[in-house]
């Protein structure tokens, strides 16, 4: 069964354009042009009429938050425009006349207003609206101030505006927006499609039911029959009890619960009625066995417990976004580095991976669970162990029990372990865990089960764990501050990643990919920097590494109102970023210019010398040869020499 996707759109231009995006993603999605509570009517009418098939609904400002309110079953994604929509828009609505009216329907889009009018020097009259009745008040407000230009306010909004002869500029989300949420809607359609599929097969899973408890005496004549049993199987329970087991030899999956007096736990049992997560044990008292208990769980209902799941999983972000093709890159480092973690990826070995901040670490893992034959279809969780404090880190890790301690959430709550059953968990900077928290994880790393805290019950979990740090893990031991068994346990698949100075060669492609991906998302003519810039940026440290350079990339964009801005606007970051950059680069500079050796012979320090420049000056093996004053030929020769 393929999901529908609803979408409520606020004006035509969003209709086209969403028609065109889905047919572009072969996606199924039912436009309604409609808002408020009329679009959240007809929602709820095809929600009726035909909820097994509709998987997701797409709407924005107050429809939305009407939405929440009254639809739980279904995922709702936004497509509200943003404070960029509303500054183009505004402009626009600038050029056609000075008193500016906008309609708006959520607190947050009015905070934002303000905001924009203070960057843009406005005076923007706001005609606030939750539902019909005051958007017909507000419209009466708008004619009344003589506003010249109307902004916003959807279909209703033009109307408004042809009623009383003024301008009308729609405040509609670009296109990104809307083929943002579509990706989404497709992902959450997919997500269910494989749920269903997975039903299908265990018609089980997820939405705790009622438990049906059976039980007969040593005689085999039934003494307990609950309400649950009575409905599975058709049988009135004051009826059964006291009577024979053998009285309802005509319910054979009946008696097929009670065969045999052994103990046999969490099995799967059909019967015609429907497929029981069954247990069944011997009741003994001083080793004579006095019947047989069964108690047994519906799991026809566990699709809807699944889904909540999933949902909650799109929700907190636990999906794997990237792949290793998406990895920028040229040099022979990350090539290397690459081929290991593809090789790693479908192992179940812990993996350690160790580089400076910003060079890619969660880049790399989440490219090495999407590398996962089996796990790349399950959550990958994230947690940076440096953001939590010790007590936060053990609850969020292993969960707890309802009352374990104070605040504790009514009903308890699953650790990231447990969401992390069937995928990958990446514990980011390992090195920051506190000693009483790497004794807990040692012990799951061991066992391959959690405790919630508060609790004593086990609960198995099957999962790859990749641990990842900037520090160096070795020192931390001989400090005493790292548990050397855990850094054992950890240390099975390692993985180094370089930091950007000492792979920069890629800088210009990573460049290149940056500028478009900004003037992408900030929907700007591209960029393409001179080649003295990017050497430039090539040259610098980059202590940061590659979420360093991103950050100045993505600030020059945003500055950047045209191409010929580009290179003064990022000298002019460089010189920020780096404090005083001229120093600092000119010291930088120099110091490309000098390298240590160690003293040797004359031979060897040579050698030396020309290895060292060959792999951190930015030249051609011409351009070295040069600079050294030597011939080409003799260079070569000294480093294939060095390199034997």
């Amino acid at each position: 069964m393929r999901g529908i996707v609803v979408l409520t759109s606020p004006h035509s231009q969003v209709t086209r354009i969403s028609k065109e995006l889905a047919e572009e993603l072969n996606l199924k999605v039912i436009i309604q042009e409609s808002a408020l509570e009329d679009a959240v009517n007809l929602v709820k009418g095809l929600l009726k009429k035909r909820e097994e098939f509709i998987w997701a609904v797409i709407s924005r400002g107050a429809t939305l938050e009407m939405m929440k309110k009254e639809i739980v079953d279904v995922p709702l994604i936004s497509i509200d425009t943003n404070s960029y929509d509303l500054m183009l828009t505004l402009h626009q609505a600038r050029q056609l006349g000075d008193k500016i009216g906008l309609m708006i329907s959520d607190l947050q889009k009015l905070e934002a207003s303000q905001q924009v009018n203070s960057i843009m020097k406005l005076s923007v009259q706001t005609y606030f609206y939750t539902n019909w009745n005051e958007f017909n008040f507000q419209a009466e407000k708008i004619k009344a101030d003589g506003i010249e230009v109307l902004v916003g306010g959807g279909a209703g909004g033009a109307q408004i505006a042809e009623k009383n002869g003024i301008w009308h500029v729609p405040l509609l989300p670009s296109v990104q927006t809307v083929y943002q949420a579509l990706v989404r809607a497709k992902d959450i359609v997919a997500t269910k499609s494989r749920e269903q599929e997975k039903a299908e097969q265990l018609k089980a899973i997820l939405h705790y039911s009622h438990e049906g408890i059976m039980a007969i005496d040593q005689n085999e004549r039934v003494t307990v029959f609950n309400s649950v049993a009575s409905k599975l199987f058709g049988l009135d329970e004051a009826k059964v009890s006291g009577r024979p087991l053998s009285d309802f030899s005509y319910k054979k999956s009946l008696i097929e619960m009670f065969e045999g007096p052994e103990e046999k736990l969490g099995y799967i049992h059909q019967t015609r009625e429907a497929t029981l997560l069954v247990n069944k044990v011997p009741l003994s008292y001083k080793s004579r066995v006095d019947g047989v208990l069964v108690t047994f769980k519906d799991v026809t209902k566990i699709q809807e417990e699944e889904s909540k799941v999933r949902r909650e999983m799109y929700a907190r972000g636990f999906v794997a976004k990237f792949n290793f093709d998406e990895i920028i890159h040229i040099s022979n480092k990350m090539s290397t580095i690459i081929a290991k973690a593809k090789k790693f990826a479908n192992t179940e070995s812990t993996i350690l991976i160790r580089g400076e901040s910003g060079t890619g670490k969660e880049l790399i893992a989440q490219s090495m669970h999407n590398g996962h034959k089996v796990r790349r279809n399950r959550p990958f969780v994230a947690v940076n162990c440096a953001s939590l404090d010790d007590n936060l880190l053990n609850s969020e890790l292993f969960g707890y029990e309802e009352g374990a301690f104070t605040g504790a959430r009514k009903g308890g709550k699953p650790g990231l372990f447990e969401l992390a059953h069937g995928g990958t968990i990446f514990l980011d900077e390992i090195g920051k865990v506190k000693p009483e928290v790497q004794a807990n994880l040692l012990r799951v790393l061991q066992e391959k089960e959690v405790r919630r805290i508060g609790s004593d019950r086990v609960i198995p979990i099957d999962l790859r764990v990749i641990a990842a740090s900037n520090e160096n893990l070795e020192e931390l031991i001989s400090k005493g501050i790292f548990a050397e068994d855990l850094y054992y346990r950890l240390n099975v698949l390692t993985i180094t990643i370089p930091a950007l100075r000492e792979r920069r060669e890629d800088i210009p492609e990573l460049v290149q990919w940056m500028m478009r991906n900004n003037c992408t998302k900030y929907h700007k003519e591209e960029i393409t920097l001179p080649a003295l810039v990017i050497k430039r940026l090539s040259m610098l440290p980059w202590p940061g590494n590659i979420r360093q350079l991103e950050h100045i990339i993505e600030r020059c964009v945003v500055l950047a109102d045209t191409e010929e801005d580009a290179p003064r606007i990022l000298l002019d970051l460089l010189e920020e970023e780096f404090e005083q950059a001229q120093g600092m680069v000119a010291a930088q500079l120099k110091k490309e210019d000098e390298v240590m050796i160690k003293i040797g012979t004359l031979e060897d320090m040579q050698a030396e010398i020309v290895q060292k420049l060959a792999m951190r000056v930015p030249l051609t093996k011409s351009e070295l040869a040069l600079k050294l004053g030597i011939s080409r030929p003799t260079l070569l020769k000294i480093l294939k020499k060095e390199e034997g």
